[in-house]
């Protein structure tokens, strides 16, 4: 029997339409947990997972997940298994009869993580990160030969919206960098201000004019501000991927005096991309105020390339 090419057309039609519904279906919303259970930090600004993704889910600090619930969730055919109900969280037993300062003092939005002898330590709930200026610099409170509690850390809201970079609010002129990479056969200019989040120009990101440690890229705020992430992405030139797939973050108030984003007193090293179109988000824990910010390329892809966008207040 001869199929006519009409027949054939509408059959290979109907097969994309089944395609594009199975993938929407196979879309999971943000699943809705049970008390005291919280997504981990990096999914919880995603509000949909593709098929097959999968959630680490854990409790809020003073709590534990039961012995029955499960490591995992994964996104099945537009819903997650197992269901996110049943994930538990159940109170940790702790006692603090010892402390002879009393109960120790409630913060908002914190809690205690455990206790030391005459110290406790404190964590903030997801969203919110311990502040850290000159009044307080200690997420540990302890108990004073007066019987009161030296004074106790305070957990702020971590903001994670843009700054500016890809809308544009961030000018040109408050974009600048150690040097520039100019494509001497089509004059292409791989300038500071190009390297904002998502640009679809042909050149559409900073790359500088050599790809070494020496190199930066700064962004003027203006004035202060709490920055409280970056989200990176690398480029294509002629169809070659380019990218940085390691970095670091420094900041000042002055340009002349930075300081290089650190935890346990070593310079941390970010964690960039793997593709050249991808976005990659790092969050600051703890988060900054600063005018000035610099990002440092520290190992890449071909040559350093990038487009990007701070999050912050």
């Amino acid at each position: 029997m001869e199929v006519s090419k009409k027949s054939l057309r509408g059959l290979w039609i109907l097969l994309l339409i089944s395609d594009a519904i199975k993938d929407v279906v196979g879309l999971c919303s943000k699943p809705s947990l049970s008390k005291n259970a919280v997504l981990d930090p990096s999914d919880i600004l995603w509000g949909s997972f593709d098929e097959k993704s999968t959630l680490a889910l854990q409790c809020l600090p003073g709590f534990e997940p039961t012995a029955a619930s499960p490591q995992t969730l994964t996104c099945e055919g537009g819903q997650w298994e197992p269901a996110p109900g049943s994930f538990i969280c159940q109170t940790k037993s702790r006692a603090y009869t010892s402390l002879t300062c009393g109960l120790p003092p409630a913060i908002p939005s914190g809690q205690v993580q455990f206790k030391s002898g005459q110290e406790l330590q404190y964590v903030c709930s997801p969203g919110f990160t311990l502040r850290r200026d000159s009044t307080t610099s200690s997420d540990r409170v302890r108990c004073l030969g007066n019987g009161s509690w030296s004074k106790e850390p305070q957990c702020v809201a971590v903001c994670t919206t843009p700054l500016g970079l890809k809308d544009g609010r961030i000018t040109n002129r408050q974009m600048t960098a150690s040097t520039v990479l100019v494509e001497t056969f089509w004059g292409g200019i791989w300038d500071a201000h190009r390297a904002r989040l998502d640009n679809e120009d042909r050149v559409n990101a900073w790359s500088p004019y050599e790809s070494d440690r020496s190199q930066w890229l700064q962004v003027d705020l203006n004035r202060p501000k709490t920055v409280t992430g970056i989200v990176t992405q690398g480029a294509k030139d002629f169809g070659f991927s380019k990218y940085v797939t390691k970095f670091k973050v420094a900041y000042s108030n002055n340009t002349y005096s930075w300081t290089v984003v650190s935890s346990g007193g070593e310079e941390t090293i970010f964690q960039g991309n793997t593709d050249d179109d991808g976005h990659q988000t790092n969050m600051f824990d703890p988060t900054f105020d600063a005018r000035y910010v610099r990002f440092l390329p520290w190992e890449w892809h071909d040559r350093i390339t990038l487009r990007m966008e701070l999050l912050g207040c």
